[in-house]
């Protein structure tokens, strides 16, 4: 979520200018405003009171803005202090110390106790610190809600992009063609290959969740490629290892396929020294899947990377600022790197 500068300025003038003087007025029938003629000391009170305040609130609303997301409490318990005291500190130097000197007047009795000043200023901190951390509470809300929808559009498109890919003539011709090479042959084979092209379809037409187990885009996965492994007359190079304890643990669907569907398209499968290897493994607190293959010598269509892109789309949607990808093309090896939290 962006930190939003404009919003917090506009809400914060709106509520020190409009709300916290209808709040006076309703709770004791009267509301602090300027009177004309307008003193010296009434626009700088007025300016220095402002400053603090907002002071409080965007020290609020920032502390929260950086913390949500990393969680990070005594990075949090470390700043919450200076949050109240720093600006306390700072207006008291400004209207007792810099007003009093230069203008002759100050905001608060030369006898006023010190506890008194505190407690009034303490009052104050934690009013507008509320504030700050209200406008984060609303804004949050308002991005997830905006995130929820863009999500959805973005698992439409993918399981439209998925769906064209799995229902591409060429990819069914040839799934067809070969499972009726089987048939004919008479091999035992094809009744399994009818099986795994509809459960295929099945899974690209009516599962429809943002999240699956990794067993579960596993099991689509090797569907997937036993049905491209038949139109080849040679054992494919292909590798796959998979962290059993991360089976159970929740990823985006479809998240693998394109990188296996990118390896069969452009790859060259044919060296067993150099095979296509795909890993999911942990990393600390977050999850790790690699891709790697040998390319082919042919230059890639302009299809290719659309289903790299929609991974990256997808991923930014579901763990916003908490992921990377990084994608490596050399002569002699293409990579694709994921990282994100391992829920």
């Amino acid at each position: 979520m962006r930190f939003h500068w404009k919003g917090l300025i506009g809400f914060f003038l709106g509520y020190y200018f409009v709300g916290d003087p209808l709040r006076q007025l309703l709770l004791s029938g009267e509301a602090d405003v300027l009177e004309w003629p307008i003193s010296v000391m009434d626009v700088a009170f007025s300016l220095s009171s402002m400053l603090i305040f907002f002071g409080y609130s965007c020290w609020s609303y920032a502390t929260l803005w950086y913390w949500f997301p990393r969680k990070q409490w005594g990075w949090l318990i470390a700043t919450f202090l200076p949050g109240l005291v720093v600006p306390i500190a700072f207006r008291y130097s400004l209207e007792e110390v810099v007003y009093l000197h230069w203008l002759g007047f100050s905001n608060y009795p030369e006898d006023v106790a010190p506890l008194y000043y505190l407690r009034d200023n303490f009052y104050f901190a934690f009013r507008y610190s509320l504030f700050g951390v209200v406008f984060y509470l609303v804004s949050l809300a308002l991005f997830r809600e905006k995130r929820e929808r863009e999500l959805v559009v973005a698992n439409k498109e993918t399981q439209l992009a998925h769906l064209r890919s799995q229902l591409n003539p060429h990819f069914l011709l040839n799934s067809l063609n070969n499972i009726y090479a089987l048939v004919y042959r008479k091999s035992d084979r094809a009744t399994e290959a009818l099986d795994r092209l509809a459960d295929l379809l099945r899974y690209a037409l009516y599962e429809k969740r943002d999240l699956v187990p990794l067993s579960e885009e596993l099991n689509h996965l090797e569907q997937l490629i036993d049905l491209q492994n038949l139109r080849f007359d040679y054992p494919v190079a292909l590798e796959i290892e998979i962290e059993p304890d991360l089976l159970s643990h929740p990823v985006p669907q479809f998240l693998l396929v394109p990188l296996v569907e990118n390896a069969y398209k452009h790859g060259d499968l044919k060296d067993p020294k150099v095979p296509f290897r795909l890993t999911v493994a942990q990393q600390g607190k977050h999850i790790l899947v690699t891709a790697q293959n040998k390319p082919m010598a042919q230059q890639k269509d302009g299809q290719a990377g659309i289903g790299l892109k929609n991974i990256q789309k997808r991923l930014a949607l579901i763990y916003p600022d908490q992921f990377s990808m990084q994608v490596t093309a050399a002569a002699d090896q293409f990579k694709v790197e994921l990282q994100f939290p391992s829920l």
